[in-house]
């Protein structure tokens, strides 16, 4: 049995609300600027979107991944 090229062998999907992982979201940390800008006039690349202003949740929000695979019946194998 291989790996299923759908869930890569996860054996869940999302649901979709959030474009099959693709939805990009705003950086809360610099506010989609890509950097901090400090007190001393300074600025200093955004740790948590490390200055791409936007970053790609680990899982959907509404589902959290939880969906079975319909591919491989949610076993990761086909």
């Amino acid at each position: 049995m291989a790996e299923c090229p759908k869930c890569n062998g996860s054996g869940r999907q999302s649901c979709g609300v959030c474009w099959g992982g693709q939805r990009q979201i705003l950086c809360m940390g610099c506010s989609g600027r890509g950097y901090i800008k400090h007190e001393d006039g300074t600025k200093e690349t955004c740790k948590r979107c490390n200055g791409a202003k936007f970053y790609i949740p680990l899982s959907c929000p509404k589902c959290d991944n939880s969906i079975p695979c319909p591919h491989c019946s949610g076993t990761g194998k086909i």
